[in-house]
C-alpha cells in the first residue's frame, strides 16, 4: 500500500528547494547586483533550518544500515563525482571524506542526526539540551571541524523541533486570515531590514560553519547564535502559514527534493568554476531570466529518481559484499 503524500509538507519542500538552488546560483552574481547578495542572506536565515525542522517531524527510529544506505552511500558517492568533476575542469582541490564537498555536508549530517535521534529521541529535555550544546559548540577550535560538526551541531534545535511539531495546532492556526496577515507583514519587515543593513551581515555566521573565533564574534558569539536560531525559527512558522495546503504544479518538486539537492551542486560548479556561461548575465532583466532558468532546472532535476538509481548501485555494489562469509 502506498504512502499518503502531505501535499503541505511537499509544498513546503518545494518552496525550500527552489530557495536553496537560487541561493547558490545567485552566489556568483554577489558582486554586480545587490539584489543577488540581499536575496541570499534572506533565503540564509530560513532555508536550512526549515529544511531541518521537516526532516525531524518525519524522523523516525530506523537500522544504521538502512541509513548508512540511505545517506552514507550517496554522501560517498558524490564525494568521489565531486572530485572527478573537479579534476576535469582543472579545479584543485583536496580530497577527505571528512570534509564535504559544497553542499554534501547536509547529507552527512542528516545521517548525524538521526543516529543521535536513534540514541536520544526520548530523552527529556531533549530541545533544550540540543539549544545549549549547538551554543558551546562555537567555543570548539577548528581543528575539530569533521563533517562541518558546527553546522551539525548548531542545526540540530531544528530537528527536536521539528519532531515535537504538533501539525492539528499549527493547522488551526494557519485557517486564521489575521495570523497569514500579520505573518507577511513580519516577513516584509525583516526583509527589508536585511536590505537596510545586508553589508553588515556575514553568511558564514547564518550558516553556523566556523566557530565563533574565526567569525570575529568572540565571546559574545553565543548570544549572536542565539539570536538567530530563534529569528530562523520564527520564520520556519511564518512562511509556514503562508504555503498552500493542497496540490499545486509545483508540488511534485518537494516529493524529491534529494535528486535536485545533490544535481544542482554538481552542475552550478561545474558551470561557475569549469566554464564562463554565467557570465552571460549582465543586467537586471539579464538576471531574472536568469531565475527563471534556475527554476526550469529545478523542475527538470525533480523528475529524475536520483534515488532509486542509488538504491539499485548499492545492492548492485553492496550485496555481494555481504554474501561473502570467511
Amino acid at each position: 500500500m502506498a504512502k499518503t503524500r502531505d501535499a503541505f509538507f511537499d509544498n513546503y519542500r518545494s518552496f525550500l528547494i527552489f530557495c536553496v538552488v537560487i541561493a547558490h546560483f545567485l552566489n556568483h552574481f554577489k558582486p554586480d547586483f545587490q539584489i543577488a547578495c540581499i536575496a541570499r542572506i534572506f533565503i540564509y536565515f530560513f532555508h536550512v533550518p526549515a529544511f531541518v525542522f521537516i526532516s525531524g517531524y518525519f524522523a523516525r527510529k530506523k537500522e544504521v544500515k538502512v541509513l548508512i544506505k540511505q545517506l552514507v552511500f550517496p554522501y560517498v558517492l558524490f564525494m568521489f563525482i565531486y572530485l572527478v568533476m573537479y579534476k576535469l575542469i582543472g579545479h584543485e582541490v583536496g580530497f577527505s571524506l571528512f570534509y564535504p564537498y559544497f553542499t554534501l555536508w547536509y547529507i552527512i549530517a542528516l545521517f548525524f542526526w538521526r543516529v543521535a535521534f536513534n540514541l536520544f529521541g526520548n530523552v527529556k529535555y531533549l530541545l533544550p539540551i540540543s539549544i545549549v550544546i549547538a551554543l558551546l559548540v562555537g567555543f570548539l577550535p577548528d581543528q575539530y571541524d569533521f563533517f562541518s560538526i558546527y553546522r551539525i551541531v548548531s542545526f540540530f534545535p531544528f530537528f527536536i523541533l521539528g519532531n515535537k511539531f504538533n501539525k492539528d495546532v499549527f493547522m488551526e492556526l494557519k485557517k486564521n486570515k489575521s495570523i497569514q496577515i500579520i505573518s507577511i507583514i513580519i516577513l516584509m519587515i525583516i526583509f527589508m531590514l536585511v536590505t537596510k543593513y545586508y553589508k553588515r551581515i556575514d553568511l558564514e555566521i547564518l550558516n553556523h560553519q566556523d566557530n565563533y573565533e574565526n567569525l570575529g564574534l568572540g565571546n559574545i558569539g553565543a548570544i549572536h547564535k542565539f539570536v538567530l536560531l530563534g529569528i530562523s525559527a520564527g520564520m520556519i512558522y511564518l512562511f509556514g502559514f503562508l504555503i498552500p495546503t493542497k496540490e499545486n504544479i509545483f508540488t511534485f518538486v518537494g516529493k524529491n527534493t534529494m535528486s535536485v539537492y545533490l544535481l544542482h551542486g554538481l552542475i552550478y560548479k561545474f558551470l561557475s568554476l569549469g566554464t564562463d556561461w554565467l557570465d552571460v548575465v549582465d543586467s537586471p532583466l539579464g538576471l531574472i531570466l536568469y531565475i527563471i532558468g534556475i527554476m526550469g532546472l529545478v523542475c527538470i532535476l525533480a523528475k529524475i529518481p536520483l534515488t532509486k538509481y542509488m538504491d539499485k548501485l548499492y545492492d548492485f555494489l553492496i550485496k555481494p559484499i555481504h554474501k561473502i562469509r570467511p
